[in-house]
């Protein structure tokens, strides 16, 4: 009888290896956001800018890339979501089998270091969730910023090319004149 009790206590998710997976990929994924934020803005609050995605204003520079953008981010999350649901498994089933092995009758003397054991664990899992909210936090808060990107949509209009960023009209575009060299050139010097 106690092999199929056991057998209730199986650890699925921490045995397969995309468990593993994603979970390097979520921890790389969020220090290149951590290193890549503006650790000014982190710090002093004084922007409400964007802080983890500045990195990204020079590749984001129309709505499709916006776009782009926002759907790995929220493909990220996705699988982040799917991680922790996963994670929150494998430990309500490492607390159920350690509470099955409640000390009774002769470990009765072992109790009190059983009680110090079931605290640090439940103290292990609780800094677990919090950490996980965190990651889901900083996840949120990159979606948000990169929806709030300003981006220039061109429209092309015969004879000039008028920006717009975010519903208004910045004005004409004026090319630059310069003699002796090509439009590219004349960019690049600026």
């Amino acid at each position: 009888m106690p092999d199929q009790a056991l057998a209730s206590f199986e650890f699925t998710h921490v045995n397969s290896s995309l468990f593993w997976y994603l979970a390097a990929l979520f921890l790389a994924q969020l220090a290149a956001t951590l290193v890549f934020a503006d650790q000014d803005a982190v710090y002093t609050h004084a922007a409400f800018g964007p802080i983890f995605t500045r990195w990204l204003r020079p590749f984001i520079v129309t709505r499709d890339h916006q776009t782009a953008a926002l759907s790995i981010y929220s493909l990220i999350l996705f699988f982040q979501l799917l991680e922790g649901l996963w994670i929150l498994q494998e430990e309500r089933t490492l607390l159920r089998l350690f509470f099955y092995y409640f000390p009774v009758g002769t470990w009765l003397v072992f109790w009190p270091l059983w009680v110090v054991l079931a605290a640090g664990l439940i103290l292990c899992c609780l800094v677990t969730v919090v950490v996980g909210f965190g990651i889901l936090f900083i996840q949120g808060l990159c979606l948000v910023e990169i929806a709030y990107l300003p981006v220039i949509d061109v429209v092309d209009v015969p004879g000039e090319e008028v920006g717009r960023e975010q519903g208004f009209v910045i004005g004409e575009v004026e090319e630059p004149r310069v003699e002796g060299a090509s439009r590219m050139e004349a960019i690049k010097e600026e």
